[in-house]
């Protein structure tokens, strides 16, 4: 049991690989000697690019558990695996002060594309889902403006995972993995996708 005092969330996210997390690591140095960068630094034990928020109300009840992973299923066996290309730093508006990664808008089709198949599972399973993409990793929390490109990082991603976080903490636990291991959906993705009979309901904010 979780502590009734703790604020949770839970999100789909990959999580980039060790040998990958380094290099976000030493990107971000070179950006902070060269723009003398402040902030709060992200660990890179929690680097990672967001999906979908699936649930930010305390524990997950199991329907809804049962429901994200039917979904989540669905879609990894008609998946492959993914290319990820982030090449530029760029800072989210001031309210935020994150300062991210992201690529160009021509890069990450095969993301963008398995985006919007997993958003259209989860509403199908009866779930909220965006289906917008605006795929980042979030390198520090600071005040400076800044956008500059670097030397592009990029891996395979081969599985997402669901997290729990634990909200303040900087403090992740993975609670399930699915693994990438088919082709990539051919089927067209809707926006007026409704969901299925007897699936459970729910609205979530994204993070």
């Amino acid at each position: 049991m979780h502590r009734s005092d703790v604020v949770y969330s839970h999100f789909l996210a990959i999580l980039p690989d060790a040998a990958t997390a380094e290099r976000i690591v030493q990107a971000r140095e070179k950006l902070c000697e060269r723009h003398q960068l402040r902030g709060r630094l992200r660990p890179a034990h929690v680097f990672h690019v967001s999906l979908q928020a699936v649930h930010n109300d305390g524990e997950m009840p199991l329907e809804i558990r049962r429901s994200v992973s039917s979904a989540c299923e669905a879609v990894a066996a008609l998946t492959s695996p993914l290319e990820i290309v982030f090449e530029q730093a760029v800072c989210f508006p001031k309210n935020s002060r994150a300062m991210v990664l992201n690529g160009d808008k021509n890069r990450n089709t095969e993301l963008a594309a398995f985006h919007r198949a997993l958003g259209v599972e989860l509403r199908r399973n009866g779930l909220s889902a965006s289906l917008s993409t605006h795929h980042h990793l979030t390198l520090l929390y600071g005040d400076q403006e800044l956008k500059d490109k670097i030397e592009p990082v990029k891996w395979n991603a081969d599985e997402f995972v669901l997290v729990l976080s634990h909200v303040g903490a900087t403090h992740y636990e993975i609670l399930e993995r699915w693994k990438l291991k088919g082709r990539p959906s051919s089927a067209p993705v809707s926006a007026e996708t409704k969901p299925r009979a007897n699936a459970v309901q729910t609205e979530f904010r994204l993070e």
